[in-house]
């Protein structure tokens, strides 16, 4: 919903998805291995649904007469990953995480190195905070998950509270009860 858009009458939209999203804040933080794993479970089946539709998709495409590999590729290639992110909800988390560790020490030391041809101070410490952390998350690859969703946690809190404070304000600028 749109802040800017809403109106008193409808400040109690607002206020509900701030409640809905300091929930989801909270069970974040309280059980991020749980989080975590439903993550994966949740991408596992939607690989397999995406790989599954490639599939109807190809049959379509043989009736139409047009180059229907491409869906039998992809058909292939969802269910084949869902699968396995199934089957190894483990392994899983640790691919993810340690592609996202390589991802941050390798733009950290493009920032590094990019603040000497002329990128300025903030880039060497951009540089710097990105080649701490992807050797942390390198170090620690579960630690780094349990970071992300943690990182998502603060985010939905701070995003729930801020719902809640402008629908309790504009219902309150408009001389309605706060909802």
């Amino acid at each position: 919903m749109s802040i800017l858009g809403m109106n008193a009458e409808r400040s109690w939209i607002a206020a509900l998805q701030g409640i809905v999203l300091i929930v989801l804040g909270i069970a974040l933080l309280v059980w991020p291995g749980i989080t975590v794993r439903l993550l994966v479970t949740l991408f596992g089946i939607a690989a397999i649904v995406w790989g599954v539709l490639g599939f109807v998709h190809m049959v379509g495409a043989v009736r139409r007469d047009v180059p229907w590999w491409p869906y039998l590729l992809e058909g292939v290639l969802g269910v084949g990953i869902g699968l396995a992110v199934l089957t190894w909800p483990g392994i899983t988390v640790l691919i993810v995480s340690f592609a996202i560790a390589w991802w941050i020490l390798f733009t950290g030391i493009v920032q590094f190195i990019y603040a000497f041809a002329g990128g300025g101070w903030l880039s060497a410490i951009v540089g710097i905070l990105g080649v701490g952390i992807g050797i942390w998350f390198l170090a620690n690859p579960l630690g780094a998950a349990l970071t992300m969703i943690w990182l998502i946690a603060v985010y939905v809190l701070v995003f729930g509270v801020f719902l809640l404070i402008s629908a309790y304000t504009i219902a309150k600028s408009a001389g309605r009860p706060a909802t």
